[in-house]
């Protein structure tokens, strides 16, 4: 929480509290909890698969459409987009242009 952002300031913070008390399916709160709602479902690790051996630079724009995409459905903006991929907001910004996902 401390490496976080947080472009919302105060706000984005009472409005994390707030979610991961009601969304935390156990009594008790975990960090776990807390990274899932502010870095999105992303946050749980998950093996890539591999189907066919195709060019490094299409598997990168492959993964990177992916990414925005899922980062793009749970998030309000692209400066939080940003935020949860670790990117700058122009960064984010271009990509989607260049996927045409803008």
């Amino acid at each position: 929480m401390k490496s976080y952002g947080w472009p919302g300031n105060i706000r984005e913070l009472e409005n994390l509290v707030e979610r991961v008390v009601i969304m935390s399916p156990e009594d008790v709160v975990t960090a776990e909890d807390v990274a899932e709602l502010l870095l999105g479902a992303e946050f749980k690790s998950q093996p890539v698969v591999v189907g066919q051996v195709i060019p490094m630079r299409d598997a990168v724009e492959l993964l990177e459409r992916e990414l925005l995409t899922k980062a793009l459905a749970s998030r309000r903006s692209t400066r939080e987009v940003a935020a949860a991929l670790g990117l700058n907001q122009s960064t984010v910004v271009r990509k989607l242009r260049r996927y045409g996902l803008a």
